[in-house]
């Protein structure tokens, strides 16, 4: 499978996730928003982009989400969180926050991902259910939400179907099981005093996450919701649990990362370089590849105006291209222009441009590219030397014939056309055998198919003049070759 195709189904398991995914730069801004935004904010995807985190966090949970995000940008660990969002339409809703940090190739954290599920039917469900015990033993079995009963010592009171699916266990052997039997060797353990606060009394409900252990042995990343149930005296009596599965989530997790990495890789490691500019000209990326053949660092033209770079005799034309892919929303045509390197030479570069500039992703047009200099200073010095080779074969006292290997006239100087008594566009139009006849058409068809031999022979022949005379030639015929081999000959 090509980086391109596994890109593409990275982004579409981000972009598929029901689960609401916003990345966030360290500067508290929102780099990029999935659509599940929409339904769970009330916002579109790219409304989000650009706008302050804190348009999604009430005023009071400001400072439990911004140092929750300063933990996991500054590498610290953190727990998901169980707190409040604001929705457009100004409603609160309980959400289950999980933060992770978003990291570049070098492992540099860079933002902070986001991913956010709506727990307010949960929460709601668990505050119904500490107040109703019997209401809730009603539901119980028949949830699809995998849910379990644990006693004050910690052991599996009960369980429904749902969770028996789910850990791929039978009631009969979860029941009085220890609850830490069902901890895989890889969880980290941090949840234990939440649960045993809630075991003691201490906590009425609370959120965590655990890794569990399946019967073979393969770990299942879950969240629980639990809420502590007491009898009327307050004395508590069991713990309802409500139990998630999040392997979905920690795949879009790692889509996430992946898709970064993948496109970095992808974007340094490339032969073609490639930028993006915003619709004024401000450059908003460029690629190591073509920093570094400029000799620039990426940070010092991040943010600068890239019309800056580019010669100002080429910039009309440049513009000219950029302006036409953001009317027609179309790939332009190669585009060849000189920039500005960091020693302040000009170097030739020849350029696409495509306008990705609805794409939130990029919000940009996007510029591939690659460094021409010295393929045109090769074809202007083969047109230079062209230019004098012809200077010197017009000037010269002898008649000089270029051909092909079919006999075709690739050059023939004036002197040649006095001999032979004709135009010069009339020997262009005609062949040389066309032009000789008899032992000499023989004679010029041999050397036509040695000419790959190398050295020169010379061979006289009779000539019909057009005046109706016979002219005796002299000719001297040479193979002719090109960068690929012999093309014909020179006579």
């Amino acid at each position: 499978m090509t980086s391109s195709a596994i890109e593409q189904r990275l982004a579409a398991i981000v972009e598929g996730c029901d689960d609401a995914i916003v990345e966030i730069g360290l500067d508290g801004r929102i780099r990029h928003a999935n659509p599940a935004v929409r339904a769970l904010f009330g916002y579109e995807p790219d409304e989000l982009v650009g706008e302050d985190v804190a348009v999604l966090v009430p005023p009071d949970q400001v400072p439990e989400v911004t140092g929750a995000m300063l933990r996991v940008a500054t590498g610290r660990s953190t727990d998901a969180l169980t707190t409040t969002w604001q929705r457009k339409d100004g409603q609160l809703l309980d959400t289950s926050l999980r933060l992770s940090p978003v990291r570049d190739s070098a492992g540099t954290v860079v933002g902070v991902s986001g991913i956010s599920r709506d727990v307010s039917a949960q929460l709601a469900t668990m505050a119904q259910l500490t107040a109703s015990e019997q209401r809730f033993r009603a539901r119980f079995h028949d949830s699809p939400m995998p849910q379990a009963m644990i006693d004050p010592q910690g052991r599996l009171e009960s369980v429904n179907e749902a969770l028996c699916t789910l850990l791929g266990r039978t009631g009969e052997d979860l029941v009085a099981m220890p609850i830490a039997d069902l901890t895989h060797p890889s969880d980290s353990g941090s949840a234990d005093e939440r649960l045993n606060a809630i075991l003691g009394g201490v906590r009425d409900a609370d959120t965590w996450e655990r890794i569990a252990a399946r019967p073979d042995g393969s770990a299942l990343p879950v969240l629980v919701h639990a809420a502590l149930l007491r009898h009327a005296d307050g004395e508590p009596y069991a713990v309802a649990t409500f139990v998630q599965d999040l392997t979905a989530l920690r795949q879009a997790e790692r889509a996430l990362r992946r898709r970064e990495s993948l496109f970095t890789a992808v974007v340094d490691h490339a032969a073609d370089w490639v930028f993006v500019i915003d619709a004024t000209g401000r450059l908003l990326f460029i690629s190591d590849t073509l920093a570094s053949t400029l000799g620039y660092r990426p940070a010092a033209l991040v943010g600068s105006d890239g019309w800056k770079l580019v010669h100002p005799d080429d910039r009309s034309t440049v513009r000219a291209a950029v302006e036409a892919t953001v009317d027609t929303g179309e790939r332009s045509e190669d585009v060849v222009f000189r920039v500005l390197d960091r020693g302040g030479s000009w170097r030739w570069v020849e350029h696409t441009f495509t306008n990705r500039l609805a794409d939130p992703d990029i919000a940009g047009i996007v510029s591939n590219g690659h460094d021409v200099t010295a393929r045109l200073e090769a074809e202007q010095a083969l047109r230079e030397s062209e230019v004098r080779h012809r200077a010197v074969a017009d000037v010269a006292q002898e008649g000089i014939w270029a051909f092909d290997r079919s006999g075709r006239t690739l050059h023939a100087n004036q002197k040649l056309a006095d001999i032979l008594g004709l135009t010069l566009p009339q020997i262009d139009q005609l062949t040389v055998p066309a032009l000789l006849d008899g032992d000499g058409l023989l004679l010029v068809a041999q050397k036509l198919r040695d000419s790959h031999e190398p050295g020169a022979e010379e061979h006289e022949l009779s000539y019909q003049h057009p005046d109706g005379g016979v002219r005796n030639l002299h000719l001297r015929i040479a193979p002719l070759d090109g960068h690929a081999g012999p093309v014909g000959s020179l006579a």
